[in-house]
């Protein structure tokens, strides 16, 4: 049987990627780790803080799986508190395990139209360490205490147990600030803290441009295929809620750097 365009495609990404070594399964010693991972998840530590009643969501690309950010964002006396989760890859891929090995063999997880190598077995970077609505996953939790304009006041670096209340994309929260009354999110616990997100966002934009930060407008470009095999090639300006997400993600990385 002649195989289709799409496995025709497929196979050609596949062999273009191991020129490079690349491929997109794993060794079954490495696969049998994730096994005893997945078996005992160390979720029942007794060191971890419990966060898992705050009303975390993530917020991607719709096609996203390996949902690796969660946010929860409330109001503080002396202005914000934002809880920013970072899914707790280090505690499963351990320095020494063939995992650890594995994961720095391959360096990053690589994109082809149509086709993704992973950097972890996608049970753990789609699974266990994702932070997937409903389920209770371990994460390393940036808490900062933020001033009415926006600036960080402290910040502290729990590792917690969180539970994701949504998994949200970046159109359908744009939507819900473009249009709050047709496509918000009344009556859902995270409502607030989505509409923080623009107020906190926002704010650490201006403090951005009074520093005279470059703000880089950048495009979003993707490859998609036809039927046919024709690739069509398509650009985007991104979202503004991409952009407040961003910034917070820019601050744990600049309260990260001071610690």
């Amino acid at each position: 049987m002649k195989p289709s365009t799409g496995e025709h495609r497929l196979t050609r990404l596949t062999t273009v990627a191991s020129r490079f070594g690349l491929s997109p399964s794993f060794p079954a010693v490495v696969l049998r780790e994730v096994e005893a991972l997945t078996a005992a998840p160390g979720l029942d530590d007794p060191t971890l803080e419990n966060f898992s009643d705050l009303p975390f969501v993530t917020i991607d690309n719709e096609d996203s799986r390996d949902l690796d950010q969660a946010l929860f964002i409330q109001r503080d006396p002396r202005g914000f508190r934002v809880y920013y989760a970072l899914a707790d890859a280090a505690f499963y891929i351990r320095p020494g395990s063939l995992l650890f090995e594995e994961a720095v063999r391959r360096g990053s997880s690589y994109y082809l139209p149509a086709m993704s190598i992973p950097m972890l077995p996608r049970a753990l970077s789609e699974g266990l360490i994702s932070l997937n609505p409903g389920e209770i996953r371990r994460s390393l939790v940036f808490v900062m205490t933020l001033d009415e304009d926006g600036r960080c006041r402290t910040t502290d670096i729990v590792r917690a147990r969180i539970r994701s209340r949504r998994k949200l994309s970046y159109a359908r929260v744009q939507r819900s600030w473009d249009d709050p009354a047709g496509a918000g999110f009344r009556g859902e616990p995270f409502d607030e803290s989505l509409g923080l997100l623009g107020t906190v966002g926002r704010l650490r934009m201006l403090d951005a441009h009074s520093r005279h930060v470059v703000d880089y407008h950048r495009l979003e470009t993707r490859i998609r295929f036809t039927r046919q095999g024709v690739p069509l090639i398509t650009t985007r300006v991104r979202f503004e809620v991409e952009r407040c997400n961003e910034q917070i993600s820019l601050m744990c990385n600049i309260e990260g750097a001071k610690i």
